[in-house]
């Protein structure tokens, strides 16, 4: 049961931002068609939101490529640490 709900929420972490953008899209078509927005203020609403989206996705993958690089050098020298520490004169 616990692992159905955190299968979910984790889904839905990974879609947030999707999500978000999505609904300001919905919510901007709503107001279009209603006229509570003119087409410049909906365009700027577009504008607003999708360099958002693009600038949040971009520095969270950047953010991960670097926390995957070091993880990466860490493992590395633990190791080499290891295995300098083990020597060639343990067996």
């Amino acid at each position: 049961m616990f692992k159905k709900i955190d299968e979910i929420v984790e889904i839905l972490l990974g879609l947030r931002k999707f999500i978000v953008m999505s609904s300001l899209i919905l919510i901007g078509v709503i107001f279009r068609i209603k006229g509570y927005l003119a087409g410049e203020e909906f365009v700027e609403l577009l504008k607003a939101t999708s360099i958002a989206f693009m600038t949040s996705n971009s520095i969270e993958h950047i953010g991960e490529t670097i926390r995957s690089y070091i993880d990466a050098k860490g493992n590395k020298v633990e190791e080499v640490t290891t295995e300098l520490s083990e020597g060639p004169d343990s067996k």
